[in-house]
């Protein structure tokens, strides 16, 4: 049974070159991972989250556009291969598609503490 008193945090790094991501296990341990920050236009229009195929991939659904974020991004069809240096980037469905292809590479059922840096 789930010590429910054990706190879940997390942390996510969604940089202009590579979104970052951390979460800390009940002992301690903390796991780190990272994926390029580019996204490109997904292969289908299911909502949610999904994986293509043989590429470390998501792809995100926002609002109908289907995103796709991961460590094999740059290699999925429509990759942005430039750095998004926009002042809104954080306003941007590429950035939220990142903050959900972050979450999904997390794999936590819940997250009690959730730390963002941005850029």
């Amino acid at each position: 049974m789930e010590n429910s008193n054990k706190k879940v945090v997390a942390a996510i790094d969604l940089g202009y070159g590579h979104t970052k991501f951390a979460k800390f296990d009940d002992s301690g341990t903390m796991t780190v991972d990272s994926f390029p920050s580019f996204v490109g236009v997904g292969a289908s229009g299911k909502a949610g989250l999904e994986t293509l195929g043989s590429l470390d991939v998501v792809s995100v659904n926002l609002a109908g556009n289907v995103l796709t974020v991961g460590k094999d991004s740059a290699n999925a069809r429509g990759a942005q291969m430039g750095r998004n240096t926009d002042e809104g980037f954080s306003s941007t469905p590429q950035y939220a598609a990142l903050m959900m292809g972050a979450l999904a590479y997390l794999d936590l059922p819940r997250i009690d503490v959730l730390v963002i840096g941005l850029p």
